[in-house]
């Protein structure tokens, strides 16, 4: 396991090369959990409270013509498309706990998800075209060549 001071000295070399231009990292080993705020659904701020190791690398942008700040622990990100990989995590938990299959059909649990219609193009005038799905939504992985 890396040391606390190895550990702060590569990711301090990495935003001082700009392979990464920022980041707060934390750690918690005291079993404590951390609350998350949001104000936004695109922004969230984490608090810090309880955490074992908590240190704000880096500045705040790399956009041309932004005031280039440090990160801190209070900063507030931008977070796209990470709801995925938390949906999978508690998904697999699901199933782990036997509340409900891989190769179950997901409308017993998303009852929304009932007779979609699915993209297949657009036509020349650029009207979506879609059709009535015709395979059942599983939490497995679909082979699209079939």
């Amino acid at each position: 396991m890396a040391s606390k001071s190895a550990i702060e000295a590569r990711l301090s070399e990495a935003c001082a090369s700009l392979e990464i231009p920022g980041v707060v990292a934390i750690a918690n080993t005291k079993g404590k959990f951390t609350r998350i705020y949001s104000t936004d659904p695109f922004k969230v701020t984490i608090s810090t409270d309880g955490f074992d190791f908590a240190e704000a690398f880096g500045i705040n942008s790399l956009k041309e013509g932004r005031a280039r700040q440090p990160l801190e622990l209070n900063s507030t990100f931008y977070l796209a498309s990470a709801t995925k990989l938390i949906t999978a995590i508690a998904a697999l938990q699901c199933v782990e706990r036997g509340q409900f299959t891989l190769d179950e059909d997901a409308t017993r649990l998303l009852p929304e998800f009932k007779d979609l219609n699915v993209l297949t193009g657009f036509d020349d005038t650029g009207k979506p075209v879609l059709v009535k799905a015709t395979k059942t939504i599983t939490l497995r992985y679909f082979d699209h060549s079939q």
